[in-house]
């Protein structure tokens, strides 16, 4: 039986993976529109969003299910709520520093990672509830 820390472990890996695929696809698909110059910061903001926000909810979760698994159902509330609120105010602090004309690939390219990490976190975590 796997513990919760190889659990957690698995769930940041898997996400890093996720925010490569979709940087390369990013990039990959900026090189070829010849728009290479507006997406790298997007992606780059994007993806450690991605990270970052996985790693904290990875060993956050870890920590709730080894030492309260019953406050669980209140973790994943909590984590779409902190994950909203965080992804609103690097968005706002994109449209500071770059202004309103350049928001546009920001705000496509960081609606791409959120949603693929939305439905991974959805995935992953269901599987794990499943299996216990």
């Amino acid at each position: 039986m796997k513990t919760n820390s190889s659990y957690a472990r698995r769930y940041i890996i898997q996400a890093v993976a996720v925010a490569a695929a979709l940087s390369a696809a990013a990039i990959i698909t900026g090189s070829l529109a010849h728009l290479l110059d507006s997406v790298l910061m997007p992606v780059a903001v994007s993806a450690a969003f991605t990270i970052v926000t996985a790693g904290a909810i990875g060993l956050t979760w870890r920590w709730v299910a080894d030492r309260q698994p019953e406050m669980l159902t209140t973790f994943f509330t909590s984590v779409s709520g902190f994950r909203m609120l965080a992804a609103l105010f690097i968005l706002f602090i994109c449209y500071v520093a770059v202004g309103r004309e350049a928001m546009k690939p920001y705000i496509i390219i960081f609606m791409v990672f959120y949603l693929f990490s939305l439905a991974h976190h959805s995935v992953f975590f269901s599987h794990i509830n499943n299996k216990k």
